[in-house]
């Protein structure tokens, strides 16, 4: 027969001993660096090319108009001298208007209600100016007139001389540019050979490239802005 007995026995003791927990070195965090991300823009589209209508002698836009509210204004007192109206055997004393002199529009003698023809000239173009290294001006050789007369009609007419500008800024016919619409003579050898719709510009434009026209009579378009 064989007897079994049970005992207990200590709890080992581990070698070497652990440290106690308070005793561990505290544990520093680290700051890792910010990451930066570069955007870079989306070039944009091209828009398709556009032929640039310019309008010769546009009327300039008018500003709102404002009222403003003001007392009413004191009485005039007279002061000696003043007031006289009538004159001996002269009538009625006032320095009102006459009647307007004979004539019509502006080849009238008098006050008339003219001042200007009616008509208005647009001008196109297609494209960029070329630069001209031994001028120093960008040209352009593609430039054409659309005239508005005073009736109705119009006609097209392509020029046959070079307009320049010392600047891309200045050409009226560049997209990004806000430069005025100034009409470029012909060359004087050969302005008397030139059609009549180009006859008819050179008549009614200054010498500085504004015109004479005007452009806000009823039977005359209002200019385009532009077309492809």
């Amino acid at each position: 027969m064989t007897l079994a007995r049970i005992e207990r026995k200590p709890t080992p003791t581990p070698s070497p001993t652990p440290p106690p927990i308070h005793a561990l070195a505290p544990v520093q965090a680290r700051s890792l660096p910010a990451k930066t991300r570069t955007i870079v823009p989306r070039a944009a589209g091209k828009a398709a090319q556009k032929q640039p209508i310019k309008h010769l002698g546009a009327n300039r836009p008018k500003p709102p108009v404002t009222v403003h509210t003001s007392p009413s204004p004191a009485p005039a007192i007279p002061t000696p001298g003043e007031g006289a109206g009538a004159g001996k055997g002269a009538g009625a004393g006032s320095l009102g208007s006459g009647t307007n002199g004979s004539g019509t529009a502006d080849a009238g003698t008098g006050a008339g209600s003219g001042g200007a023809p009616c008509g208005a000239v647009d001008f196109s173009a297609r494209g960029p100016a070329t630069f001209n290294a031994k001028t120093g001006f960008y040209e352009r050789t593609n430039v054409t007139a659309i005239v508005h007369y005073a009736d109705g009609t119009s006609q097209t007419v392509a020029l046959d001389w070079t307009w320049r500008f010392k600047s891309e800024d200045l050409d009226p016919f560049n997209p990004n540019a806000d430069a005025p619409m100034f009409f470029q003579f012909p060359p004087r050898s050969q302005r008397a050979s030139e059609p009549p719709a180009v006859q008819y510009i050179m008549q009614n434009s200054k010498a500085y490239g504004g015109t004479r026209l005007r452009s806000d009579c009823p039977n005359i378009p209002p200019p385009p802005s532009a077309h492809p």
